[in-house]
């Protein structure tokens, strides 16, 4: 993220921590720094057709500008996978139920894994969620 912010100090920052909390507080800055960007200036900007449908509850992210939404309202750094995402290599989704949650995929060795569910501001999701994002991957 602090390449994408363009921030010239972010390794020198990083190095300088002395805690895991210290890394956590740079990272938090950069996540607020990067949701407040406006993106409304941008083009569209549509991602390639993810390998899967979604469903009611669990819906693919399409675009530049779904992503941002999704970063800014759940308030965390998903907003920085755009280039992977339209590299065909990782793929988002939000979750409106058991609870409200955003979910990563990539591909890893041919096959689509989830990488994260995260809840707001990159809380952790109940084992209902987990269990429901994972049957719906495997059987999608």
């Amino acid at each position: 993220m602090g390449r994408q912010l363009r921030n010239p100090k972010t390794e020198y920052n990083l190095l300088s921590c002395q805690s895991v909390n210290q890394v956590h507080e740079i990272h938090d800055r950069f996540v607020e720094k990067m949701n407040e960007l406006t993106f409304e200036q941008y083009e569209l900007v549509n991602y390639p057709d993810p390998p899967f449908e979604g469903t009611k509850t669990i819906i693919p992210i399409l675009n530049n500008k779904e992503l941002h939404i999704e970063g800014r309202s759940m308030k965390h750094c998903i907003v920085s996978y755009h280039k992977r995402i339209l590299q065909n290599d990782y793929f988002v989704l939000k979750v409106l139920e058991p609870e409200r949650a955003t979910v990563g995929l990539h591909k890893k060795n041919g096959r689509i894994a989830i990488d994260q569910i995260r809840l707001k501001c990159n809380r952790m999701p109940s084992e209902q969620t987990k269990e429901v994002v994972y049957w719906w991957l495997q059987n999608t």
